[in-house]
């Protein structure tokens, strides 16, 4: 375990604990706004098949999708990104799996979908 600190520059730009070995971002604090990842399937995980499986794989590399944590490593570093940018391209991007994220702005609430 270990906190990835992104910089560019001097200046800081997010921070996020990490498991050594593992690439993106599950949980973030960025300047504006923090993001935490968490994946949910529509059945119970042991039941999931080779299908399933290979579809997620699939999905990994398919145009036009990302893996969510990619997708939120790209967000927490992005410097034009604020909270409302942030909300945007969640909900525009395709993801590899069934999957919720939690974004706080530390703000007054913000009704969005």
């Amino acid at each position: 375990m270990y906190t990835q600190h992104f910089v560019r520059g001097n200046q800081s730009l997010a921070h996020a604990p990490s498991i050594a070995g593992f690439y993106g971002v599950y949980t973030a604090l960025a300047q504006e706004f923090s993001v935490s990842y968490n994946v949910r399937f529509s059945r119970p995980i042991m039941n999931h098949t080779k299908k399933d499986m290979w579809t997620n794989l699939r999905l990994e590399v398919a145009n036009g999708y990302m893996p969510m944590q990619n997708l939120l490593q790209d967000i927490v570093t992005d410097t034009s990104f604020g909270y409302e940018q942030a909300i945007d391209k969640l909900f525009h991007q395709k993801v590899n799996t069934p999957s919720f994220v939690v974004l706080a702005n530390g703000g007054s609430p913000t009704k969005h979908g």
